[in-house]
């Protein structure tokens, strides 16, 4: 990766072997970490490019995905904005990691809306656990909802221990009604309305 951050992966990147393509993922995002102000920009050629379709076709490393705006961050407890998108779920994502059956039917379009939605969602949940789960399982994660080219999209977010890696751990499309948005807020543990939105 010779180019700057700001260009995304230089142009060889495809034909490198899986190992060396993780290597040179890590590189951007440690620049995107460093520069968040040029991030976006990169994350968005990064996603909707080459990059993605060989990432997902063949998935290695944690590829960059979104940027946390600041409210939301603080509402995760994160020290990063950087979400990054793991190869484990992308795995899952389209349903090569059974038994989940993931969302196969997602294509690299809706992709395209992931940075946007994880920039500027509508309203942030974090859940209620279920009665089998500790009170406190679902303190490190929040689920992201907003419209985005007039679908309805969510984004499942969590961050390690430390703060320090936050990682998409689901995304889908989903098609709700009112009654079903309020009953799906009114169950939620908390909801956050981030500023502006």
């Amino acid at each position: 990766m010779k180019r700057g951050a700001e260009k995304g992966p230089a142009p060889g990147w495809g034909s490198l072997s899986g190992e060396h393509r993780a290597a040179a993922i890590e590189v951007l995002n440690r620049k995107i970490e460093r520069d968040p102000t040029m991030g976006g920009i990169v994350i968005a050629r990064v996603v909707g490019g080459p990059v993605f379709a060989g990432f997902r076709a063949w998935p290695c490393g944690d590829l960059p995905i979104g940027l946390l705006c600041s409210e939301v961050q603080s509402h995760l407890g994160a020290k990063t904005a950087l979400v990054r998108l793991p190869e484990r779920i992308m795995h899952k994502q389209d349903g090569r990691r059974p038994p989940s059956l993931g969302h196969p039917q997602l294509t690299a379009v809706h992709y395209r809306h992931l940075p946007r939605l994880i920039a500027h969602p509508e309203v942030v949940l974090r859940s209620t656990p279920p009665p089998d789960r500790p009170q406190d399982a679902y303190d490190r994660r929040l689920a992201l909802m907003g419209v985005v080219g007039g679908k309805r999209y969510f984004a499942v977010l969590e961050r390690d221990r430390t703060g320090r890696r936050v990682e998409l751990i689901s995304f889908s499309r989903r098609n709700m009604t009112p009654t079903q948005i309020r009953s799906l807020l009114d169950r939620a543990a908390k909801v956050y309305r981030p500023s502006g939105r």
